[in-house]
């Protein structure tokens, strides 16, 4: 699920830290490194960046039990 920015200097992506804990969706510069974590639930996926590049959204079945669609700044 990795989606670049709309300027093309970060991606946010589906994934776990080096241990296999904290998954959730992630974000890193368009190098692959500073990876920091955006949210913690394992069931976020298909991020989508807003136009400008500030908003993400995404969807979890796991947040309501229901597929929803999220967004965070």
């Amino acid at each position: 699920d990795p989606m670049w920015s709309p300027v093309a200097d970060r991606i946010v992506f589906r994934g776990c830290d080096e241990r296999g804990n904290g998954c959730g969706l992630w974000l890193m510069n368009s190098g692959g490194g500073d990876r920091v974590p955006l949210t913690n639930v394992p069931g976020d996926a298909h991020p989508a960046w807003s136009p400008d590049g500030r908003t993400v959204v995404f969807m979890s079945e796991e947040r309501t039990g229901n597929w929803e669609i999220f967004r965070i700044d």
